[in-house]
């Protein structure tokens, strides 16, 4: 499994509290997914790398040449396999792939090493590839948590917040580790923030 108190090179040290959280979804926690869905998939095309990919359901609403799930959680990517046989899921990506897209949808705010997985997701794009990232809002994390406390969102994804990342932030962390904001916008009425980024082919991680 991933350490995810560091990155080694090549590897995704992120994850998803996706295991415990499929089994404690909020009333609402469909609709809101159908909704990050909505707003990242017009954005992804090709062959697709998801990030924190959790149970898989994104492999079902994209039209990809190509699908890859990545989670350092074992036990999602158990429950990927079951649910979406034929497509491929690891704790790490296959060595040496590259991708037109990637996918990092409510993930980010679970990962306590984002700038070590910016850094390797770039080495399995191609340039000019795209990044998709959605994630909460940070002025509305109270409201959140209040959602997961009343049991409307996923009490378990909620405790594992490590951190909510601004436009600005999230701007600053992608040209530090090869990417270029091109599209930003808030949706779910301002609660949620979708990114696209561009992969910065002349730069190259440190």
């Amino acid at each position: 499994s991933v350490n995810l108190s560091a990155a080694p090179s090549g590897s995704i040290p992120g994850g998803t509290p996706c295991a415990a959280a499929a089994q404690s979804e909020g009333w609402l926690s469909p609709y809101l997914r159908s909704q990050r869905f909505q707003a990242a998939s017009p954005h992804l095309h090709g062959r697709v790398l998801d990030v924190g990919c959790g149970d898989g359901r994104l492999s079902d609403c994209v039209r990809a040449v190509l699908y890859v799930g990545v989670d350092s959680n074992q036990a999602a990517i158990e429950i990927a396999r079951s649910l979406h046989p034929g497509v491929r899921f690891d704790s790490q990506p296959p060595p040496d792939s590259v991708f037109d897209c990637a996918a990092c949808l409510a993930s980010v705010e679970h990962m306590r090493q984002l700038p070590a997985m910016l850094r390797t997701i770039w080495k399995h794009l191609e340039p000019h590839g795209t990044l998709v990232i959605t994630t909460p809002t940070p002025g509305f994390r109270w409201l959140h948590e209040l959602g997961a406390s009343l049991g409307f969102c996923s009490a378990e994804a909620a405790r594992d917040h490590h951190r909510f990342l601004g436009r600005d932030e999230l701007d600053r962390l992608g040209r530090e580790c090869g990417f270029r904001m091109t599209i930003y916008r808030t949706f779910l009425f301002g609660l949620n923030q979708l990114f696209v980024f561009e992969c910065q082919a002349d730069w190259y991680p440190v």
